[in-house]
């Protein structure tokens, strides 16, 4: 269709059993866009970690489809769609995740960050990733800077409690593997767990334990 219609744009999705790139060489014409979706990636740890039973192969995939297209875009899952209230346990790996994309060839994203209903953090996460997106490769240090700034703003004398909430449940999250279709079924474990400090011991049968 490019000689027909050369302003027109074709997308198509790397998505579930398709985000697997095809093994023979060839490349996307220019009129076609590629979105990556992170449905299946592991919130809970970076996606380059390689130790993350969900994550092992994302890097190597996004590396080849950037090689396919020029075009290459993220459909990002930025909120729990199990359950739409339940913690997402990726505030201290999303900074890391967007700079690797934007150094593998990704030219912009949708951010799919809730499903009919608020997800946990909402307004957090949307500044968050919009400044990401702005600047991605902000340094951990003025990410960190920004978090606790719109923090102060939006919760005011409380902040502090809610950046103390955000790092416990990225202490939790870093010994598990989880994705975004999860669903955590007792949630007052977890609420018993961040008030205790200690790690969640009962949950659905998609949130699995690594070996610590």
């Amino acid at each position: 269709f490019a000689e027909e219609e050369p302003d027109v744009r074709f997308a198509t999705w790397a998505y579930t059993w398709s985000e697997i790139p095809p093994k023979s060489d060839f490349k996307f014409h220019d009129n076609v866009i590629l979105y990556y979706n992170t449905i299946k990636l592991c919130p809970c740890h970076e996606y380059t970690d390689t130790t993350c039973s969900k994550n092992k192969n994302s890097s190597e995939y996004i590396k080849k489809w950037d090689s396919i297209t020029n075009k290459l875009y993220l459909w990002e899952h930025t909120g729990s769609f199990g359950d739409a209230m339940a913690p997402m346990f990726d505030l201290d790996s999303i900074n890391k995740n967007q700079r690797y994309f934007y150094e593998n060839g990704v030219r912009g994203a949708f951010l799919n960050g809730r499903c009919d209903r608020p997800s946990n953090l909402m307004e957090v996460r949307a500044y968050l990733f919009n400044r990401l997106w702005r600047d991605p490769m902000m340094t951990d240090e003025e990410y960190n800077y920004r978090l606790n700034g719109f923090l102060e703003a939006y919760y005011g004398d409380a902040y502090k409690h809610v950046r103390n909430y955000i790092d416990t449940i990225n202490e939790i999250g870093n010994v598990g593997c989880t994705d975004t279709h999860s669903k955590i079924n007792n949630i007052a474990v977890i609420w018993e767990t961040v008030l205790k400090g200690s790690h969640v011991q009962t949950c659905s049968s998609k949130f699995h334990f690594r070996d610590s």
